[in-house]
């Protein structure tokens, strides 16, 4: 019996491989025709997967971002600096690398920034700096959390929203930002300042203040919610800054919060594709709800 056992399993196998190998091959020829870069990904991890099923992370935002919102400073970001706080496998930066000038990216997390590595060779991208520390108020050695569940961009520092109990814990150095990019002279403005480190921006664009102050590059940051640190937090601390509009961008609908709580959202968010066709909307606010934004972009002026 076991050894029919095997059997039937491994011919099961054999179909599952063979199926999925030809849906990956059709997958790879439209994201070859698309141009989007080659990246190696964590298969199991959620950037992983979206990456593998439609050629690139988040593809649908950035394009609604940089061909909406940003379009006119598109002549301006060829001679600019982008900053990737934050830059997880190389997703961001490899599409930021087609449309500035040079790109500084900064990931701390060991495997993850040898991933980012990677990607920059397999597409023979020159103009992007990869700095293997995170980014704070002062320099430090913290407690990072290497997230290990199906999200590895879910790492972060403690201080920010990472807990213990996520995943395999380490000590990793923290630098202040503006002295990291005083010692490399960029020789250009900084035009965009991308970040995503899990609920810890406040503290790293504090070390970033002189950059934020003197260049006034656009801010791409999330929020987690209006804690000490969180989305209004960040607003706040901008506006000090001196930026005066606040947009939103996000999908025509939104996920329930109690899907998100009971971690249906995935389903949620699947059948409201198939009844209607999402589309990202850019709305400037004011005030933060106390609730998640996936995207949120701060301008020194008005753009709309």
């Amino acid at each position: 019996m076991r050894l029919a056992h095997v059997e039937v399993d491994g011919r099961l196998r054999l179909l599952r491989t063979f199926f999925v190998s030809r849906l990956v091959a059709r997958w790879s020829r439209q994201v070859k025709r698309a141009g989007h870069p080659r990246l190696a990904v964590i298969p199991h991890d959620s950037i992983g997967r979206e990456v593998v099923f439609d050629g690139m992370y988040e593809k649908d935002l950035l394009e609604s971002i940089f061909e909406g919102a940003l379009h006119a400073f598109k002549q301006d970001f060829a001679q600019q600096v982008a900053l990737d706080v934050g830059g997880n496998i190389g997703n961001h930066s490899m599409y930021f690398a087609r449309r500035f000038r040079k790109v500084v990216a900064f990931e701390p997390n060991p495997p993850v920034a040898k991933i980012f590595e990677a990607n920059c060779l397999l597409n023979g991208i020159r103009n992007v700096e990869l700095i293997q520390v995170g980014l704070g108020e002062q320099p430090a050695r913290l407690t990072f959390v290497s997230n290990a569940g199906d999200n590895i961009g879910g790492s972060g520092f403690i201080g920010g929203s990472a807990r213990e109990s996520d995943g395999q814990v380490i000590e990793l150095p923290i630098e202040r930002g503006d002295d990291v990019l005083a010692q490399r002279q960029l020789g250009a403005r900084v035009g965009l300042l991308k970040i995503d480190v899990e609920g810890f921006e406040l503290f790293a664009l504090r070390g970033l203040r002189e950059t934020l102050v003197r260049d006034q590059p656009f801010v791409l940051f999330e929020s987690h919610g209006n804690s000490d640190s969180g989305g209004k937090a960040v607003m706040n601390f901008l506006r000090e800054c001196g930026y005066r509009q606040f947009i939103a961008v996000e999908k025509s609908w939104r996920v329930p919060r109690w899907a998100r709580r009971r971690g249906v959202w995935p389903l949620v968010e699947f059948v409201q594709t198939v009844i209607h066709s999402p589309y990202y909307r850019c709305e400037p606010v004011q005030e933060l709800e106390d609730r998640y934004y996936s995207l949120l972009l701060a301008s020194p002026s008005p753009i709309m």
